[in-house]
């Protein structure tokens, strides 16, 4: 099973706004879905926020952080077999509460937050 893996830290957030961030996760996950075995066995979305920066969180809006989310979902013809998300920083807790809704409820039931 292949899987992405995300350093939220790594991204310089002056170059790079919340559009081209969902612009580059798409195309990794467009270039998994070409080969009919990732789409049988799924894809694995590992997400280290070790290093995320409360600028770095507030770079997404809750429309752009919805829309990111339900596009990646209901567009892309994959298996998303579980999202784990490690090290969250210490407010990610409020945030993941509020916007948890914009998961469908299969996804909520394969996202662990470590």
């Amino acid at each position: 099973m292949n899987g992405i893996r995300n350093g939220t830290g790594r991204v310089d957030i002056h170059r790079w706004k919340s559009a081209d961030l969902v612009r580059l996760y798409h195309l990794c996950l467009e270039s998994l879905i070409e080969e009919d075995e990732e789409q049988i066995r799924g894809i694995s979305h590992v997400i280290d926020m070790r290093e995320a920066s409360l600028p770095y969180l507030m770079l997404w809006t809750p429309v752009q952080f919805q829309r990111a989310i339900s596009h990646g979902e209901r567009f892309l013809p994959m298996r998303h077999k579980r999202v784990d998300l490690f090290n969250p920083p210490m407010g990610t807790w409020i945030i993941y509460e509020f916007c948890k809704h914009c998961f469908s409820e299969k996804i909520r039931s394969r996202m662990k937050v470590r």
